[in-house]
């Protein structure tokens, strides 16, 4: 049985990574640089051993298994143990935050759909991450005018799927649960992580990749521009 939803949504939470932004375009340019600036000799099996990790260990996250902290931590490590120079742990992981914070690629049509979305109703970050580098992006974009606030884990001290998180960010947004969309692409933090707390989720699958058996979803899109004509109401009735 789908869980109930309103007949309109009166605000619309976005995950940011791989739902607003295309993290693998991003990060990508973001570790090739901080490999330059490190003198590490970076290659294409250097990239695809770093997406290995990323993944890995996000999905740890996610899990709850690690903190966010954890996870770029850890990364920066087995990276830096990789290509043999692990004292230079802690470079890395901070080269990289400093170049992911000026890469800001978009998914497709997302500039598009926020710059009519927000017109209908208030829209919201809610991000896993680092609150400086989530707040660089969008500026560097020119997507914070689009936002009416934004919300990020290592600010709120609770990270998603915790309910704590999305408590947080409904108090501080002002509407109850059950007015609010969340969007993003993960089942386990962006989905199940708004159940928990009586809102509605909207998954952002672009690679048509099908849900686990008996996921509850009310509503799953391929393209972000299906939040403008979906089986869903945004904005005042």
């Amino acid at each position: 049985m789908a869980p109930k939803k309103p007949a309109v949504y009166r605000a619309v939470f976005f995950d940011l990574d791989d739902t607003i932004f295309d993290f693998g375009q991003c990060s990508r340019q973001a570790f090739f640089q901080a490999c330059r600036c490190c003198h590490w000799s970076s290659s294409e099996e250097a990239f695809t051993e770093f997406q290995r990790l990323d993944q890995m260990l996000w999905s740890q996250q996610k899990a709850g298994h690690l903190t966010v902290e954890q996870v770029i931590h850890r990364r920066a490590e087995s990276m830096a143990r990789w290509f043999g120079h692990p004292e230079q742990s802690l470079a890395f992981q901070q080269r990289f935050s400093q170049c992911l914070a000026e890469e800001a690629a978009l998914e497709p049509h997302a500039r598009e759909t926020l710059s009519l979305l927000h017109k209908k109703v208030p829209l919201y970050g809610a991000s896993n991450g680092i609150l400086a580098i989530q707040q660089a992006r969008l500026e560097k974009a020119n997507l914070t005018t689009y936002f009416s606030g934004l919300f990020v884990s290592d600010k709120i001290g609770a990270e998603k799927p915790d309910p704590r998180f999305f408590t947080f960010c409904l108090q501080r947004s002002g509407f109850p649960a059950e007015d609010v969309l969340m969007v993003g692409d993960s089942l386990t933090a962006d989905i199940a992580g708004a159940f928990s707390v009586g809102m509605d989720g909207c998954w952002y699958h672009p690679h048509t990749a099908p849900p686990p058996a008996n996921t509850i979803l009310p509503h799953a899109i391929t393209d972000l521009r299906q939040l403008l004509t979906g089986p869903f109401v945004c904005g005042s009735p």
